[in-house]
């Protein structure tokens, strides 16, 4: 199975939908773009992340009108679906936990995939 399919199927499996035509074509992209919301979150303190832990998918918008994930545009939908109950760090930790998934198989493209790991954002 393609690793765009297999990671519609591991994000459906958390409560999220996505198609494979919201997936960039490059997985480095998905990475990419992941790290970089990654980066920023652990710059802040522990009392920013708790107002934005509790701001609701506003914050989803936020980030992208602070051009995060703008190789990525399908990465906001994802994010502000929520499931979770929190866009940071809750649903950003199950989109990462779908992606990661991808790499604890035995596909071909596995072992590519699991360099492409990004670890979930610490909570408060």
């Amino acid at each position: 199975m393609p690793w765009k399919e297999r990671f519609v199927h591991e994000l459906q499996s958390r409560s999220l939908t996505a198609s494979e035509h919201d997936l960039p074509d490059d997985p480095q992209t998905i990475r990419d773009e992941m790290a970089q919301i990654a980066n920023w979150w652990s710059r802040l303190d522990t009392q920013a992340r708790q107002v934005i832990k509790w701001s609701g998918t506003d914050v989803a918008n936020a980030l992208y009108y602070a051009r995060f994930a703008s190789r990525w545009p399908g990465y906001i939908n994802l994010l502000s679906q929520n499931p979770a109950g929190q866009v940071l760090p809750a649903t950003f930790n199950e989109i990462g936990r779908a992606w990661a998934a991808l790499g604890q198989t035995d596909d071909v493209d596995a072992e590519a995939l699991r360099d492409l790991v990004v670890d979930d954002l610490q909570d408060v």
